[in-house]
């Protein structure tokens, strides 16, 4: 249930209060300022899903020079334990009246964020398919040069299959990635009207969730 909320300043901007977790780098110093996307539920809004609206929310507050100014009431609550990546901080971010800014329509927030997240699932792939090959790479090396167990006939290498089933996964994840890609290709550069962005987008969003199970 979402409960972040978003009250209207009356300026075009809202004052949102509430929180999310695992928030990928969500608290760090190595930029002038953090760019939050965070969905809420304004003010007055229905309750379900199509009702939720997309805001964005700075770390600091650009002043008239667009550089950052006066801190925003956004702030990393904790950093969540987790098994990998901890080169990245995963946060849990409060926001205490913040000032944000309305992205697209209201109550199509969802629509908006997705956008988004079909891309940040095609890094998330990626990053794990590229953990696979160098997984894969060392296994082989390491296997072609370890001779193991022992027998009446003398040592013997290690059984060909498992690599041979792992490569056949590795391939086929090269392969999906790719046509994923080619899908999110095709929906920047689409050139013949809306259809094809559309109909590049539906496949996008069809296809994109599997990335990062694959």
């Amino acid at each position: 249930m979402l409960r972040t909320k978003a009250v209207p300043n009356g300026d075009g901007s809202y004052k949102i209060s509430g929180q999310k977790i695992f928030i990928s780098a969500g608290e760090h110093d190595l930029s002038n300022n953090i760019i939050h996307l965070v969905l809420a539920r304004i003010e007055g809004a229905p309750e379900g899903n199509g009702a939720i609206s997309l805001f964005i929310v700075p770390k600091f507050i650009p002043d008239e020079n667009n550089n950052p100014g006066k801190r925003n009431g956004v702030s990393c609550g904790s950093i969540e334990e987790k098994m990998g990546i901890h080169a990245n901080s995963t946060c849990v971010l409060n926001y205490d009246e913040a000032t944000g800014w309305l992205i697209g329509q209201e109550n199509k927030g969802l629509n908006a964020m997705f956008v988004m997240m079909n891309e940040a699932r095609l890094g998330v792939g990626l990053q794990g398919l590229a953990i696979s090959e160098v997984a894969y790479q060392n296994a082989v090396t390491y296997a072609k040069e370890r001779i193991q167990g022992r027998s009446l006939t003398g040592p013997k290498a290690p059984d060909r299959r498992k690599r041979i089933r792992s490569s056949y996964c590795r391939c086929a994840a090269h392969a999906y990635e790719h046509q994923v890609f080619q899908r999110g290709s095709a929906r920047r550069h689409a050139v013949d009207g809306n259809s094809r962005r559309h109909l590049a987008s539906f496949r996008l969003g069809r296809r994109a969730p599997a990335i990062t199970m694959t």
